[in-house]
């Protein structure tokens, strides 16, 4: 059968006709949504807050999000927009003028704002960015040499985990936990492996891509950690597609969001 398939699929292999393939591939790269991750209005992100909302419509708490990598607010106005004061919404943003900004532009009671990051355990950490206030920003100095991009500028930050935030806030369980970390995704879930445990958060999405890269991480790592306990989906333009099991062909670099809904 496989030396079949091989002389089936020879004639179709040619040189000739790979520059069509390779335009091919990421046209439908594209069309799953891979490339379409980075950019908050067009990524899918709307659609995963009304899924959250219907699936908590006869919650009688509030709705509590933890937005990891908050930046200036826009994915807690998507929420807010969502979930109006439904919502109890946790931003963490480790960067200080990131975190200025934050504050100005979501300044609702039902928003907490943090000075803080999120990772695998307590401590201190070195941002590196690429400009002021940027999205891009990472605790790895990101190598971007091929698109010209430079991670010079760099602060220290404070950090803490979920399960020890969670603990001293006292905050029971996580209706939506969104990260979005250059990289550090990961290392976030990590620390909130006792709530994962507990299945004390219902809802994770995380950004997977080219930050995945510089942090060494694979989609096969967030597959074993997440699927035990979760069913996961990638985020597509106008809603979501089940992921039954794990291949090698969902390694790919290229940014786009998948979201984890507690089994």
């Amino acid at each position: 059968m496989k030396r079949f398939l091989q002389w089936l699929l020879a004639p179709i292999r040619m040189t000739w006709l790979q520059p069509f393939y390779e335009k091919l591939y990421l046209f439908t790269i594209y069309a799953m949504n891979y490339g379409g991750g980075s950019f908050t209005d067009d990524s899918g992100e709307k659609n995963v807050i009304q899924y959250v909302a219907r699936k908590t419509a006869d919650q009688p708490e509030p709705v509590v999000v933890f937005d990891v990598g908050a930046n200036v607010g826009s994915y807690a106005r998507m929420v807010l927009n969502g979930l109006g004061n439904r919502a109890m919404i946790h931003c963490f943003e480790p960067s200080q003028a990131t975190y200025q900004t934050l504050k100005t532009n979501v300044p609702e009671p039902n928003v907490k704002k943090h000075n803080l990051g999120l990772s695998d355990q307590a401590g201190e950490l070195a941002l590196y960015t690429d400009a002021a206030q940027s999205g891009m920003t990472s605790v790895y100095q990101r190598d971007l040499q091929h698109i010209n991009v430079s991670f010079a500028q760099n602060e220290v930050a404070v950090f803490s985990t979920v399960d020890e935030f969670s603990a001293a806030q006292n905050i029971r369980q996580i209706d939506l936990l969104k990260i979005d970390v250059e990289g550090h995704e990961l290392a976030v879930l990590k620390g909130a492996r006792q709530m994962i445990d507990e299945q004390r958060i219902r809802f994770i999405q995380f950004e997977f891509g080219g930050t995945s890269i510089d942090s060494r991480t694979y989609f096969r790592d967030f597959w074993r950690l997440l699927s035990p306990n979760y069913t996961l989906y990638r985020i597509v333009g106008n809603g979501l597609r089940r992921i039954d099991a794990y291949s090698e062909f969902l390694e790919i670099f290229v940014t786009v969001n998948f979201l984890a809904e507690r089994k």
